[in-house]
């Protein structure tokens, strides 16, 4: 049985998980930032900055998130 209390902690003062926001437009440039290997693992995830589609990307040890919006100058909160 899960306990849940232990996946609702508070910070314990460990580095936040990076998520970077693209769209459709930027995404080519954004992902020239980015290694070989982890344009393969967007590629294999047809992560291409659309709208609503979300990407993990290993980085060494850790990972960070990459999220297609339709405007990342504009959000909502929808």
């Amino acid at each position: 049985m899960t306990d849940y209390a232990e996946l609702i902690q508070p910070d314990r003062g460990q580095d936040a998980t990076a998520i970077h926001l693209v769209n459709s437009e930027s995404f080519a440039e954004w992902s020239k930032s980015l290694s070989a290997g982890q344009r393969a693992s967007l590629k294999a995830q047809k992560f291409d900055g659309g709208g609503y589609q979300v990407g993990i990307v290993t980085d060494g040890d850790g990972w960070f998130a990459v999220g297609g919006v339709a405007n990342p100058e504009s959000l909502s909160s929808w």
